[in-house]
């Protein structure tokens, strides 16, 4: 039997990524007692903690509503609940693969089963993740300008507006027709592309174009449905510190949240592993909270992620697939 040469750099390169989460867990764990670890989540307060899932079980509702309404221009009706249920198996297969991209090219897959529209499904998919990351970065750098102005950091509060700004504007502009039209004669003009890439874009450039009979309510419904999220989100984050009796503020926990969530889109680990406890330990440093509370929190964030992974994973077992899919 004959390994591809693209085979084995898979291979490496996902033994190089789980090299660096377990080399990571290891080290903190090293330098962290388990013992206080332990000790700390004994103390866990799980009413508090169970609040925190409830939240999070309700931004799986309204990021399925979002996506819905994303689809509706493209004559795509799935359910809330098909969203939901793709949702969770994608967060199953996302424990175990490296950084952000993988888990997209899941949900595209898993939908197919459910609208055989797989340009559509592309773009409404690449369009509500670009929503979602900007409107989590945004979030965080409001949060984050009490943080930077009291540490003097001027040069850092104007790069991230400027970041948010842009983030605005490119929203603006995947709704334009000019724009649209601007980039389909730019691709026109790139001879040396190849022609079917280029058929590609203009197929997309002409699907695109139903985003265009979006109402302006459409638009307030989801800017209302993702810095809702995003507030929710943090509250959920903001029961499980309490559990742990961790007194950082709400605002505090904001921009921390946007910070190990953007670090772990970053393909160097498997499933943000490692990355997320080294990140959360570092920054809670920054106000007083020691490493094995800052772990113990760490590991409740990871813990709810598995419940509703293993959710996912039961559903995708049970789904039983149909004629023809692979």
């Amino acid at each position: 039997m004959i390994i591809k040469k693209t085979t084995i750099k898979k291979i490496l390169a996902y033994l190089f990524k789980m090299l660096i989460s377990g080399g990571l867990i290891w080290y903190i764990l090293t330098e962290v007692p388990i013992a206080d670890i332990k000790s700390t989540l004994r103390d866990t307060h799980f009413l508090l903690y169970g609040i925190a899932l409830v939240f999070s079980a309700f931004l799986m509702y309204l990021a399925a509503l979002q996506f819905r309404v994303l689809n509706l221009p493209f004559k795509i009706d799935l359910t809330t609940f098909t969203i939901i249920k793709v949702n969770l198996i994608t967060s199953f297969y996302s424990l175990f693969l490296p950084g952000y991209l993988a888990g997209g090219a899941v949900k595209w897959i898993k939908m197919q089963k459910y609208a055989k529209r797989p340009a559509e499904l592309f773009i409404t998919i690449i369009l509500n993740r670009f929503i979602e990351l900007g409107s989590l970065f945004i979030v965080g750098v409001i949060f984050m300008v009490p943080y930077l102005l009291d540490k003097d950091l001027y040069g850092a509060l104007w790069i991230l507006l400027a970041l948010s700004v842009a983030i605005i504007l490119m929203y603006c502009c995947a709704f334009s027709k000019r724009m649209l039209t601007i980039i389909e004669s730019i691709v026109a003009r790139m001879n040396f592309l190849p022609a079917f890439f280029r058929k590609k874009v203009d197929k997309l450039c002409i699907i695109v174009t139903n985003l265009h009979e979006l109402p302006r309510s459409t638009h307030i419904h989801i800017v209302v449905n993702c810095l809702g999220r995003q507030l929710i989100g943090i509250g959920a984050l903001l029961m499980i510190a309490r559990s742990v009796h961790i007194p950082v503020l709400y605002g505090d926990i904001a921009w921390m949240r946007s910070v190990v969530i953007i670090l772990g889109m970053l393909p160097i680990s498997i499933g943000n592993l490692g990355v997320r406890e080294a990140s959360i330990v570092v920054m809670m440093e920054q106000f007083g909270v020691v490493p094995a509370l800052a772990l113990s929190y760490s590991f409740l964030i990871l813990l709810m992620n598995v419940l509703f992974s293993f959710i996912g994973g039961v559903l995708d077992l049970i789904d039983k697939p149909q004629q023809g899919d692979n």
